[in-house]
Parts: C-alpha cells; sequence; structure tokens
C-alpha cells in the first residue's frame, strides 16, 4: 500500500528529528506492507516562501536518500509532496503547482478545525478548474465534529479526495464511522500521518487488519485501486 501522508523527512518540521529516526521510520514502514510513503511536510504560507520550502525539503530528502542507499537495506521509495495548510486565495495562488506529491497535479490539503465556511468549500472546489489541481483533503478524521454530515458527500461528489489517517479505523470511538465511511466511498486514502516512532509511530499495517476484518478483501482493494487512479500507478 501507499501511505500517502507522513512527515519522515528529516528536521522539515514537527515531524523526524535526524536521519536515523527517519529510517527507523521507514524500516517499520516496509514491516507494516507499505510499498510507497509519501513525505508530506507542513507548509504554512505565512512562514515561508514556496521556493524557501522546496529548498528545504530537497536538502532534506537528499540526506534521507542518502542514508538509504549506504544503508544496503530495501526500504520503501520515498516521494515527495506536502501538507499545504489552507488559506484564503489558495485556488488562485500559481505556487500551488510547486507543492504537488510529485509528477502529479494532486495537493494535500490540511483544513481548518473549524466549520467550514460556503467561501472555504467553494475554494477547494474551484482549485481543478483555477489551478488545474485535485484537492486531497489531509485526515479527514479530524474535522468530522465540525461539519455537517452531507458535506464530505458533496466535497466526493464533486472530484475531491478524502484521506483519512490510520488512526481513525484504529481507535474505539471512531473505527465504525470510519469503516462505514470508506464503505460508502467517502474516503479515498489513507495516511498514517507518522511524526517519529513513540507518539506517531507508522500504523498502517493496524488499520489494514481492522479493514480486513469487517469489510475483507474487498475493503483493501478498494483502497488500492483509489491510490493505482489517483497516482496513476
Amino acid at each position: 500500500m501507499i501511505d500517502v501522508h507522513s512527515h519522515i523527512l528529516p528536521q522539515m518540521d514537527d515531524g523526524s528529528t535526524s536521519v536515523q529516526q527517519s529510517i527507523e521510520m521507514l524500516e517499520e514502514s516496509a514491516l507494516q506492507g507499505v510499498d510507497i510513503i509519501a513525505a508530506t511536510p507542513h507548509y504554512y504560507p505565512e512562514d515561508e516562501y514556496p521556493d524557501e520550502f522546496l529548498e528545504r525539503r530537497e536538502t532534506s530528502w537528499i540526506a534521507l536518500a542518502k542514508a538509504v542507499s549506504q544503508s544496503g537495506k530495501k526500504l520503501p521509495p520515498v516521494i515527495t509532496g506536502a501538507e499545504v495548510a489552507f488559506f484564503d486565495g489558495i485556488s488562485r495562488s500559481e505556487q500551488m503547482r510547486k507543492l504537488c506529491y510529485s509528477g502529479t497535479n494532486i495537493i494535500l490539503v490540511e483544513m481548518p478545525c473549524a466549520t467550514w465556511s460556503k467561501s472555504v468549500v467553494k475554494e477547494i472546489l474551484d482549485m481543478p478548474y483555477t489551478l488545474d489541481l485535485v484537492p486531497v483533503i489531509a485526515h479527514i478524521d479530524r474535522y468530522m465534529m465540525y461539519q455537517k454530515r452531507e458535506l464530505v458527500k458533496q466535497l466526493v461528489k464533486e472530484g475531491v479526495i478524502i484521506q483519512a489517517n490510520a488512526s481513525f479505523f484504529l481507535r474505539k470511538d471512531s473505527s465504525d464511522k470510519a469503516v462505514k465511511m470508506l464503505k460508502k466511498g467517502l474516503i479515498h486514502l489513507l495516511g498514517s500521518d507518522c511524526h517519529n516512532m513513540t507518539s506517531r509511530p507508522p500504523n498502517i499495517s493496524g488499520a489494514a487488519e481492522v479493514i480486513k476484518s469487517r469489510l475483507g478483501i474487498a475493503g483493501l482493494e478498494y483502497l488500492r485501486e483509489s491510490e493505482r487512479n489517483v497516482f496513476g500507478l
């Protein structure tokens, strides 16, 4: 499977603090059956320009790639992206094309943890038309308490891709809801959102086991097919 949301790049944000920690996270991801992991460090538009962010990301990625090569271990390849914090005007900023998952027009967006106004929703829905970008809503599980029940259905109907964190399926208070959303086609991608090896470690396999036990192999195949469709694999 593809882990589409991680903070595995060393010293980029509040995720991995070192190359060694990143290697350990990659090793654990490999053990859990992850074939590809997307590094999606936080991008906050009020803090830096996209080019500054991309320069830092490149330096971090090269350091990790060098360490992986020197280790001689077979670890999941790391593709780059960003977890872009929503801002007013995101649907009109040409710079957002630089922050997509590598080789795609797909961008991971971290939404406000609040009730989304009509203008916020419109910005997301406008992105395919104004920038030719396909938005992925990061960790939908964090926003559900703030939104009307039908909003996610509307977004999906309009072509927005929904990513859920593995923890959504693992927590007792949310597992049923996660499974129901997946069954209804309201979740398309799975991410660990891993930050370290302690408090927020890679956890894709645990979610995969829940999905398999509740929905059978068909549930996992649905996610794999979604991954192939989104990333062109």
